[in-house]
């Protein structure tokens, strides 16, 4: 895949997962994360989009939420886990969204390809 098609991907799925998780709350992310797991052709592309893509969507989110309150949030969570700089808060709340996310992914691609097997039958030494 060349690498604009393949940025220009990246950004319609941040704009579907914006619009999903706006409409369903923190739980449509997983729904993108089911539907990437069963369009990926391997595994590391479930794996790494679905990471890349709610780590990115959760980690700006994190920021605008953060800069609307006047950066008060950020030095708040930064406090509460004992972290030394407050921008580590973003990194946790893209770690946080992302995890779930690629795990439901990963999952429905080892469901998908349980459910569908494309290769030939195995002969057990015969």
């Amino acid at each position: 895949m060349d690498r604009p098609v393949a940025l220009a991907i990246q950004v319609a799925l941040l704009v579907v997962l914006f619009l999903c998780q706006s409409l369903l709350g923190p739980y449509g992310i997983l729904f993108i994360g089911c539907g990437l797991g069963i369009m990926a052709s391997n595994l590391k592309l479930a794996a790494t989009t679905s990471f890349i893509s709610a780590f990115s969507l959760w980690a700006s989110y994190a920021i605008y939420i953060d800069l609307s309150q006047k950066f008060y949030i950020g030095k708040v969570i930064a406090d509460l886990f004992s972290l030394p700089f407050p921008i580590l808060s973003y990194f946790l709340a893209g770690i946080v969204g992302a995890l779930p996310c690629s795990l439901i992914a990963l999952t429905t691609y080892f469901v998908k390809k349980t459910l569908i097997n494309d290769s030939k039958p195995r002969s057990y030494g015969h």
